[in-house]
């Protein structure tokens, strides 16, 4: 028996709102929540130390919304479909991972049922991230077998890391 283990819990959350004003505009939002909560032993043999024994659990929060306008007419007899949008979103990560020392032993004969002689705490850090892009794009019906499509999309992302260790 091994004492190894990898437990995931995944819960995601969406929600879309899509309203068309005519046949022209329509207008769509969709927000989405997920948060995954991560809890894990692992053994991973190194060339330093030949039995080390991680312990982690990171919990992992996004919060993304996203809207877009879209709009279909037609100018000089080619038909236009452009949306236009704008995406803002947030990701947390608590990370804390516990790091065991020995007992050693050895990669060609491994003993799974050993205990850890004693728990330090390897890492603590908290992480956000914020995100903010704005986005257009139009696609030009040039006949009934040719599109042409073009777009531009600008993005911020920013992430400030807090290591509690």
């Amino acid at each position: 028996m091994t004492r190894d283990k990898e437990e995931t819990w995944v819960n995601i959350g969406t929600a879309r709102l899509d309203h068309r004003f005519n046949d022209m505009f329509n207008l769509r939002n969709t927000l989405r929540f997920s948060h995954m909560d991560r809890d894990s032993a692992v053994t991973n043999p190194t060339a330093v130390l030949p039995d080390t024994l991680n312990r982690s659990r990171p919990q992992r929060s996004i919060l993304d919304n996203q809207t877009d306008l879209t709009a279909k007419f037609d100018t000089f007899g080619f038909g236009h479909t452009a949306t236009t949008g704008i995406e803002l979103s947030r990701e947390t990560f608590d990370f804390l991972r516990w790091a065991s020392n020995g007992p050693n032993t050895t990669i060609s004969n491994p003993n799974h049922h050993q205990l850890p002689a004693a728990k330090t705490l390897a890492q603590n850090s908290y992480t956000t991230s914020t995100g903010f892009g704005i986005y257009a794009s139009d696609q030009i019906r040039l006949n009934q077998y040719f599109d042409i499509v073009g777009g531009a999309r600008w993005d911020y992302f920013g992430t400030e890391v807090n290591d509690k260790f």
